[in-house]
Formats: C-alpha cells, sequence, structure tokens
C-alpha cells in the first residue's frame, strides 16, 4: 500500500473509532487518542495486531477469555459479548475469540450476525467442521435454505471419514435429510404458487 493510501485508510479508521465512542458516550481524553493512533499505525503499516502495541500477555488474555466464558456460561451473553469482542479485536487470527462472538450471538437469536462471525471462523481455520454446524443452524434459522444447506454439506465434505466427528456427522445427516424434505416441499409450492 503507497504512503499516502495508508495515512488516508489511517484517518479514516482512527475517525471511526472516534465516532463510535462519541456514540456510545465514551469521553477520549488526548492519551487515549495517541494510544488509539498508535495501534491503528502499528496494525495498517506494520502489520502489528493491537494485543502487541497494548502489551497485552497471552496470560492475560486467557484470564479474559476465562472471565467472558463463565459470563456466557451464567447465560449473560451481552456481557459476555461485549468481552469475546475485545478479545477478537485484540487479536482477529484467534479462532476462539470469533467462534466465541458467534456463540453468544446465536444463543441472543441474532442469527446474522452469528453467521458472519462463523463465516469468519471458517476462513481462519477452513477445516473445522464445527462452525460450518452452527453457520448451517443460522441459515436455518432465517430461512436461507440454500445457504444452509451449502453449509451442511461442507461440514460433511470436511468431516469426511473422519472418526472424531462421528457424532457430529450423524447429527449432521438427520438435518440433511430434513433439509432435503424441506426444500422439496419449499420448491414445491413455490412452483405451485406460480401456477
Amino acid at each position: 500500500m503507497a504512503q499516502n493510501e495508508t495515512v488516508d485508510k489511517m484517518h479514516v479508521v482512527i475517525e471511526e473509532i472516534l465516532n463510535q465512542l462519541k456514540l456510545m458516550n465514551v469521553s477520549v481524553n488526548e492519551e487515549t487518542k495517541q494510544m488509539i493512533q498508535k495501534v491503528v499505525s502499528n496494525l495498517l503499516e506494520k502489520g502489528i495486531l493491537p494485543k502487541e502495541t497494548l502489551g497485552f500477555n497471552p496470560m492475560v488474555l486467557e484470564k479474559i477469555y476465562f472471565h467472558a466464558y463463565n459470563l456466557f456460561q451464567a447465560g449473560k451473553y451481552k456481557d459476555s459479548l461485549l468481552v469475546f469482542e475485545l478479545l477478537n479485536n485484540l487479536d482477529p487470527y484467534d479462532v476462539r475469540f470469533c467462534f466465541a462472538a458467534g456463540a453468544c450471538y446465536h444463543y441472543s437469536k441474532d442469527y446474522l450476525k452469528a453467521a458472519g462471525k462463523y463465516i469468519e471462523c471458517t476462513t481462519l481455520d477452513p477445516v473445522n467442521p464445527i462452525p460450518y454446524f452452527h453457520l448451517y443452524d443460522c441459515f436455518m434459522h432465517t430461512d436461507h435454505l440454500m445457504s444452509a444447506f451449502v453449509a451442511i454439506n461442507q461440514m460433511m465434505n470436511i468431516i469426511g471419514d473422519n472418526p472424531d466427528y462421528q457424532t457430529l456427522k450423524d447429527k449432521a445427516q438427520l438435518e440433511i435429510n430434513f433439509l432435503e424434505d424441506h426444500l422439496k416441499k419449499h420448491l414445491k409450492e413455490k412452483y405451485e404458487a406460480k401456477d
């Protein structure tokens, strides 16, 4: 990326962060603005993750993750989501943080946001079949039947003959059978309505 493009992008990102903080009624002092600039600059110019710029060591991140997990287990999905999203922003390459945020959205019945997080998980860990199963469920809840069909079939392709996922594969096969019947009924009704 050219130097001018990087600077322009950096200013846009910083302004957006500051605008979002303002919308949340968060006042930002000069020291915080400088830290935001440093994080964005390091990320865009040097590829340094926010967790590194801010000095979070792995043990601290694990403690924060454990706290958020406990909130999730207690059914406090909104509270845990805030923490998981923070972790995901600090380290966008740790699939656990992304998956956990997706689960928070999923349990809060915000299926489209959950689907977005699960899709992100599939790019971070493309050989893990589990996000595809949750993605399938989100698509079913939002009546995106063809997308659900693609997600669950992708999951089955990833599992293949792996015995570690046999239980998931058996459950998925039942879902596929249900979905195929549901799709046939849906398509039949759609074409009969046209006549």
